[in-house]
């Protein structure tokens, strides 16, 4: 998985929050749980299984990206924000 890949994902389900934990896995949601915990952007530093140079998250934390606007297109890879895609940072 790549970033890019799963905010296609979860574009394409008209979701609007994209997760990317344990370097490949991918979640969507409506929104941002109520329960996470904000952490240090640093925590969530392991290597996307389609790109290592890239991060998707951390063990047990999810690297997460907001769409502020479901109809953006494809969003390139290694931005915090691109069109309404922003990186939301690293919660536990």
């Amino acid at each position: 998985v790549t970033i890019e890949n799963c905010i296609t994902i979860c574009q394409r389900q008209e979701l609007m929050v994209a997760g990317l934990e344990a370097g490949s896995e991918c979640f969507c949601d409506f929104n941002i749980q109520g329960t996470a915990t904000q952490l240090s952007d640093d925590a969530c530093n392991l290597p996307c299984g389609g790109d290592a140079n890239l991060t998707c998250g951390g063990p047990n934390l999810i690297g997460i990206y907001q769409n502020h606007n479901a109809n953006v297109g494809p969003v390139p890879m290694n931005k915090t924000q691109v069109g309404m895609w922003t990186f939301e940072g690293c919660l536990a």
